[in-house]
Formats: C-alpha cells, sequence, structure tokens
C-alpha cells in the first residue's frame, strides 16, 4: 500500500510567464486511453495490460509526439509531413492530451541528449533509442515529408506542395466538368421552314402567358389542339415563336446567339413563307397581325408597316371597315377583335 501513492512537491514557480513542463509520453496508447499505468520488462515487448488483454501494443501517440517536435525543431517554413491514413484513423479512438519533451532534440545521438530527459514516473521504463522496438527514433538526417515508423508499412512520403495540409489535410475532389450545353436547331430537321417541334411547345405556353392577352382574338384552346397534332401553320408558329422566344429560359437556345437574333430569325422565316400575296383568309390575317407586331418590337418599322398595309388591304377585302364593324352588336365577334387589333397596330405605328 505504501507503493501505491506517490506525492510530488513542487516548488512555484519563478516567474508567471513560465509554462509548467508537461509530462512525458511514456505509455502505449491502450494504457493512456484506459489512464492506467503502462509497465515494461523491456522496450522490446508489450506490456502488461496490453499482454494480459491479448490486444497489440503502440505507441502511436508517443510517434505522433516525436514527429511533431520535430517539425517544431526543424522550422516553421519546412514543408509538414502528413500522418498515414492508417494512423489517422486510430487517432481518432486515441487520448488527444497534449504532450511534450524538454532537453536537445531528437536527431542527435549520444548520452548527452538522453542525460537531459526529465526524470520519469514511477514504474515507467524509458524506451532504448538503439534498439528495434515499436518505435525508432529520427535519424540524423532528417528530412520533411519522410516518416520513420515501423508500425506501418505505407510509405507516408507526400509531395512538397500538399504540405500544408497537416493532420487535418483532406485530399481535394476534383470538381466535376460542366458540360457546355449544345445550340439547338431553330427549326425541324423534317421541315426547314417549321420551328422545332420541341421549341415550338414550350413558345406556345410562353405565348399564351405573356401576349395572348394582347390579341383576343386568337383561340387558345384551338392553338394548343394544332400544336399536340402538329397542324399549326408554319408562319403562324414562326410568328409565335418570334413573339415568345425573349421569356425561354433555356441554354441551348442562346447558345452562341441572342434571342434578338432568334426572334428575327422567325420573323424573316414568316416573312419569307407568306410571300407578298398570301390568300385573303382570316387565319392568313391573323398571321400578317401578329408579324406586324414581331417585327415593331424588334425596331423593324418599315418591315412592320409594310405588314400592317397587307393585313388592312386584307380586313377590307374580307368586309371589316368601321361602320361594318360598328353594326356588330356582339363585342367579342372574331371580326371586332382583329379589327380593334389593327386599331391599336396602327397607333403603335403611328407613334414611331
Amino acid at each position: 500500500m505504501e507503493d501505491a501513492f506517490q506525492f510530488i512537491i513542487e516548488s512555484p514557480q519563478t516567474t508567471t510567464g513560465h509554462k509548467k513542463r508537461p509530462r512525458l509520453v511514456t505509455s502505449c496508447d491502450n494504457c493512456r486511453l484506459k489512464k492506467i499505468k503502462c509497465l515494461q520488462s523491456s522496450p522490446e515487448t508489450k506490456c502488461e495490460a496490453c499482454k494480459a488483454a491479448k490486444i497489440p501494443c503502440k505507441f502511436k501517440d508517443r510517434e505522433r509526439y516525436f514527429a511533431e517536435r520535430s517539425r517544431a525543431i526543424a522550422g516553421p517554413n519546412v514543408a509538414t509531413a502528413y500522418t498515414p491514413i492508417e494512423e489517422r484513423a486510430a487517432e481518432n479512438g486515441s487520448s488527444m492530451d497534449a504532450f511534450s519533451i524538454s532537453g536537445a532534440p531528437y536527431g542527435s545521438s549520444g548520452p548527452s541528449s538522453r542525460a537531459t530527459h526529465s526524470p520519469k514516473p514511477s514504474g515507467a521504463v524509458a524506451a532504448d533509442p538503439n534498439a528495434s522496438g515499436r518505435f525508432q527514433p529520427y535519424p540524423t538526417n532528417f528530412q520533411p515529408g519522410h516518416r520513420h515508423s515501423t508500425s506501418s508499412p505505407i510509405n507516408s512520403s507526400y509531395p512538397s506542395h500538399q504540405a500544408q495540409g497537416g493532420y487535418n489535410y483532406m485530399a481535394s475532389t476534383p470538381l466535376p466538368l460542366v458540360q457546355q450545353p449544345q445550340r439547338i436547331n431553330l427549326f425541324d430537321q423534317d421541315n426547314a421552314h417549321y420551328p422545332n417541334r420541341t421549341l415550338i411547345t414550350e413558345f406556345t405556353e410562353q405565348f399564351i402567358r405573356h401576349h395572348a392577352h394582347n390579341f383576343p382574338f386568337v383561340n387558345v384552346n384551338e392553338i394548343w389542339k394544332q400544336v399536340w397534332s402538329g397542324t399549326l401553320p408554319a408562319p403562324f408558329a414562326s410568328c409565335i415563336a418570334s413573339l415568345a422566344c425573349k421569356h425561354s429560359t433555356r441554354a441551348d437556345l442562346t447558345h452562341d446567339r441572342t434571342t434578338e437574333s432568334v426572334a428575327e430569325a422567325y420573323a424573316e422565316n414568316a416573312k419569307t413563307m407568306l410571300g407578298r400575296r398570301p390568300a385573303g383568309t382570316m387565319a392568313m390575317l391573323h398571321t400578317l397581325i401578329l408579324l406586324a407586331w414581331a417585327e415593331q418590337r424588334l425596331g423593324k418599322a418599315d418591315d412592320a408597316r409594310t405588314h400592317y398595309d397587307m393585313a388592312m388591304r386584307m380586313a377590307v377585302d374580307l368586309g371589316m371597315t368601321n361602320s361594318s364593324i360598328n353594326l356588330i352588336g356582339d363585342q367579342r365577334d372574331v371580326r371586332v377583335l382583329t379589327w380593334g387589333n389593327l386599331v391599336e397596330l396602327h397607333h403603335a405605328l403611328s407613334a414611331r
């Protein structure tokens, strides 16, 4: 019982700025974790606790301390060596006590370096640096990036450009390659004058959402039926695309081009297909009106006036005048709505 307790009386510090020297790391990882005394009969054998538990007796904490100590001695500008993956995994379960050592730095040999060590605790046996046990001190020609440890077969040398990570270093994951969007065709592959089948569906939705209220003569349900059945006339579909393409958020639509150039391409296609003397029908009249509005918003005032004049002549040929429209009592009549939009187009072009 007399040997069970040991009292150490220390004199008070002479200066308040002097820090107390931490104890040496003399216990194995298992004994440090369980906070029990680590007794070894010789430096080459297991301690009594590990031998009784039939587990490996390792000194990873002590080895890590000497690695830190050697880097501190080598200087702050020297690249640090990384802890091997096996040791980092084992350290997560080990005690993270702070530890230090006094005396001459490791790397110098001879009795003078060992004589400057602080006294060992009772029952602790120091490891012989010259023995081939679990721990070997660093050689005199220690180089940063070299990890001398017989407990791990992994070569721990790392490139110097990665040496700033320390123990918390984690390899950066390479960023995934961003695939550039391909440029989508504006027109259908089978019909060079018809808008792309994929795009016209989106354009029709955007047209109904943002422009249908400006063209009350348009039958929305009928347009959807024609879009799904593929019977929507190409000139009318091109006018819808010219007006609605600016609302699209597709990256492949504006890849290496602008929405203005897309709108101009569709408007030019509709203009080419209509020609100079389109057939006098209500559907063709509505196409001319949409085309004139699209050109007016693109800043092509001359083309817009040309197609407005064509639309006005066609409306007169279809029997629409101020007097005839006034005789129609139903304001929801398609002729009333069409004529009213023509009047609005006239005012818009006159104001420019």
